[in-house]
């Protein structure tokens, strides 16, 4: 599977435009906050992250995490976090400060959710005390099947720029015509150093581009994690996904998933869990040992 690539060339930390020379800072004490141009584009050179110098009123952690989420003064920059992702807390040891994030943040893969964590890293990065961002949501690390820890070295070069990679993969939705499931081929952007077995999963829960097909998962489904071992996908649900009638019946929701995710080539079976714990049951399909491809 290709990844969505980070290229990192011509980065000027100071003043945050290629080929700039480096500018100080307006004054002292003050912190560069760092924005995107524009964390959703899918051209590569729209995405260049660039520093604004900002003096904290006080603790600037807080004052950096604040800023993120606001929109910049200076024009052509984009605030850091997308609409609604904010840290709810924050904790710092040994180096490390651990951001407990919104659940929004669940919803960031690809590109945007690169851009998220390198602006967060190269601002937070360089305060005092802070040498890696560690990023939850839900208290739990996010992404699952990624990496979740960064240093600003992870970012800085010449210049920050994302190339998406597209990937086709199948998708499994529900043909009323047929009464059959029916393969939906869709392009995602895959991370560099992720699996795409989240990927899929956030797809496929979003549902079908075809409009005479429809989701086989209860509406609302969403994943609190994945992991891969040794062939299996682990796939962690809420426990709201067991307690909820699917549409189209318990054996064809598991069917689209495991149809899914079996067609990625590290893929053999997958195993359900509810809330991390194994999920013996879902109405009348026995989970308790990893399902393969129907």
């Amino acid at each position: 599977m290709k990844r969505l690539v980070c290229l990192l060339c011509a980065l000027c930390l100071l003043a945050g435009c290629a080929g700039s020379d480096p500018a100080p800072s307006p004054a002292d004490g003050a912190v560069a906050v760092y924005y995107p141009t524009d964390w959703a584009a899918s051209d590569a050179q729209e995405s260049l992250v660039e520093p604004v110098w900002l003096v904290p009123g006080g603790d600037p952690i807080p004052f950096c995490l604040a800023k993120l989420t606001e929109t910049p003064a200076a024009e052509g920059l984009r605030p850091a976090f997308p609409a609604g992702v904010r840290a709810l807390s924050h904790t710092l040891s040994d180096g490390v400060l651990t951001l407990n994030m919104s659940a929004e943040f669940l919803a960031l893969t690809g590109g945007p959710l690169t851009v998220t964590e390198a602006c967060a890293a190269l601002t937070l990065c360089a305060l005092p005390g802070v040498s890696e961002v560690a990023f939850q949501a839900e208290g739990v690390p996010y992404p699952a099947a990624g990496k979740s820890r960064f240093t600003a070295a992870d970012f800085t070069g010449e210049t920050l720029v994302l190339v998406p990679v597209e990937t086709p993969v199948i998708l499994y939705f529900f043909n009323e015509d047929t009464e059959a499931l029916t393969p939906e081929t869709h392009l995602i952007a895959i991370r560099e150093n992720e699996h795409a077995e989240r990927y899929v999963l956030e797809v496929l829960f979003k549902g079908p581009n075809d409009t005479s097909l429809s989701s086989a998962l209860p509406e609302g489904t969403r994943l609190l994690g994945v992991s891969l071992e040794a062939g299996v996908c682990y796939v962690n649900l809420p426990a709201t996904f067991y307690a909820t009638p699917p549409p189209f019946g318990h054996a064809t929701a598991i069917k689209a998933i495991t149809n899914s995710l079996t067609l990625l080539a590290e893929v053999d079976a997958v195993q359900f869990l509810q809330e991390g714990d194994p999920a013996p049951q879902y109405g009348d399909q026995n989970l308790e040992t990893p399902v393969g491809a129907n």
